[in-house]
């Protein structure tokens, strides 16, 4: 448990004094707390976890490959499945899958690709003469680092629409020259 999640809880313990508690600050069966019979061998433990302290669910986004200031789990909802296979030389192993929904915190953020998108539809495509001959020039664009800054270079959405219809105004030069 987090240190600032510990001060919350000592804070608002459910105490007769604490009259700011009411009767409703935490959820039926939710208050925490750690229950354990050793007769049994069974446990339950209950634990509360402040909104903006998502620690378990930041470390697996980030343990996936995601980026916890951009991502976040739908819900704070991971499933759980669990499992027994045979795997080489007849060893029974437990297996375990987790599944979430992910979401991008600032989905609005795609906004800017959108724009690319529309400026890109409005350029009329070039005209192709039906000439036909024994060469042919080949322009190929790849790799083009979309959103990299390099050199002190802008590339916003105007500039990529640039770069783009100068690479092209380039190409026609090269073919005519050649």
């Amino acid at each position: 448990m987090t240190e600032k999640a510990k001060k919350i809880i000592k804070k608002k313990q459910e105490v007769k004094h604490n009259q700011e508690l009411g009767n409703n600050y935490y959820p039926s069966g939710w208050k925490p707390r750690i229950e354990y019979d050793y007769e049994t061998n069974a446990g339950e433990l209950t634990h509360v976890q402040p909104h903006d302290d998502n620690f378990k669910f930041n470390s697996l986004l980030e343990s996936w490959g995601y980026d916890s200031k951009e991502f976040y789990i739908e819900e704070d909802r991971i499933r759980f499945s669990t499992w027994q296979t045979q795997i080489k030389g007849g060893e029974i192993v437990d297996m375990y899958a987790f599944k979430a929904i992910i979401k991008k915190r600032n989905p609005h953020h795609n906004k800017f690709f959108r724009k690319l998108e529309r400026q890109i539809e409005k350029k009329k495509p070039i005209k192709v003469s039906q000439d036909t001959g024994e060469l042919a020039y080949m322009f190929f664009c790849a790799d083009w680092q979309f959103g990299k800054e390099e050199y002190g270079a802008d590339w916003g959405v105007d500039s990529t629409i640039d770069y783009i219809r100068n690479a092209i105004v380039k190409a026609k030069r090269e073919i005519k020259n050649l």
